[in-house]
């Protein structure tokens, strides 16, 4: 972490990433630095939506591997569909492994991080 606060990016864009970013009002010392969903250019709704309620300045991303590589990003937040979370956590692993990002943590995974556990995770912390 550059700061005090936790700099957090959103995988995904749609209704359950916007629940969550309105949830946000109510967190401390992390703030929602970026979204990447695809279509690359749905996730303009989600950033302005978290610029508007001043819960972090994000950006979108054009990967989920872009979001890794930026080292103002510390977690990830899954809210992407849950037939995706296996492809999503595949990505963000070999973003990892191959060196082009460090995280210190991944949120969100539900029932998939079961399917998921038994492949190589990149030694993240979590929570499911």
């Amino acid at each position: 972490m550059a700061n005090d606060r936790l700099g957090v990016g959103f995988i995904g864009g749609g209704f359950v990433a916007q629940f969550h970013i309105r949830s946000w009002v109510s967190v401390r010392d992390a703030d929602i630095l970026g979204v990447v969903t695809r279509p690359v250019s749905d996730a303009k709704d989600a950033v302005a939506l978290v610029n508007r309620l001043g819960v972090g300045k994000a950006k979108a991303y054009d990967s989920i591997t872009d979001m890794v590589a930026d080292p103002a990003i510390d977690a990830i937040w899954i809210c992407s569909p849950n037939f995706t979370r296996i492809e999503v956590m595949e990505e963000i692993t070999e973003a990892i492994v191959s060196g082009k990002g460090e995280l210190k943590g991944i949120a969100d995974l539900g029932d998939n991080f079961q399917r998921f556990s038994g492949r190589e995770f990149a030694g993240l912390n979590h929570s499911s």
